[in-house]
């Protein structure tokens, strides 16, 4: 067990409540409608779990707002989706956006879940 003065590390993939599952070669879109934003984001999915997703996205959002978005591609084509930005990684001009959802139909779940079984 760690003292005060000893700090253990984890990894993300340690901390994560579910494992996400990389998407990002199959470029699904995604409309980021951000609140107080009077235009939506476009972003690319990059990965997905039960929990939340990322996105890259040529738009800073900051953490801690909440948004809605949707998915579409053939295969995927979700309602609004709400979620909540919970870190924002910057890489030269894009950013990568971990969300967590917030409010999701059980139908766009199970969508989602489908997604993930078949990748």
């Amino acid at each position: 067990m760690a003292t005060k003065k000893q700090k253990l590390k984890t990894t993300g993939a340690e901390r994560r409540q579910h494992p996400r599952i990389n998407v990002r070669h199959m470029e699904i879109p995604v409309d980021l409608c951000v609140e107080g934003w009077e235009n939506a984001a476009p972003g690319i999915l990059m990965d997905v779990s039960r929990s939340g997703l990322c996105i890259l996205s040529f738009k800073r959002i900051p953490p801690m707002k909440n948004l809605r978005l949707r998915l579409d591609l053939d295969a995927l084509q979700t309602g609004d989706i709400a979620a909540r930005v919970v870190w924002v990684k910057q890489h030269e001009n894009t950013f990568r956006i971990g969300l967590q959802f917030t409010a999701i139909t059980a139908r766009d779940y199970l969508h989602i879940m489908g997604l993930l079984r078949c990748s």
